[in-house]
């Protein structure tokens, strides 16, 4: 049996909204499925641009470049990178 394999596409409006939520549902393992977790550029870049703002967007476009910013140290750790 092979495992399947999904791609998800991190859209910005869905860190915007609930960065934990979107980020948990997406790497939610399941059983004999390998989730590839697809974070364009543009992402990044817009939720730079929202990190200034004092709004709701604002603070959870700051949450969600900090939680990235920690999955990507988990993953590199994971992988041996540091």
């Amino acid at each position: 049996m092979t495992a399947e394999i999904k791609y998800k596409i991190i859209d910005t409006n869905i860190l915007l909204t609930d960065p934990e939520k979107a980020l948990y549902f997406s790497f939610r393992p399941k059983e004999g499925t390998t989730t590839y977790l697809i974070l364009p550029i543009v992402v990044i870049d817009e939720l730079d641009k929202f990190k200034r703002e004092e709004t709701e967007c604002g603070i959870n476009a700051r949450q969600a470049s900090r939680i990235l910013k920690r999955l990507k140290k988990e993953i590199q750790r994971f992988l041996g990178i540091i």
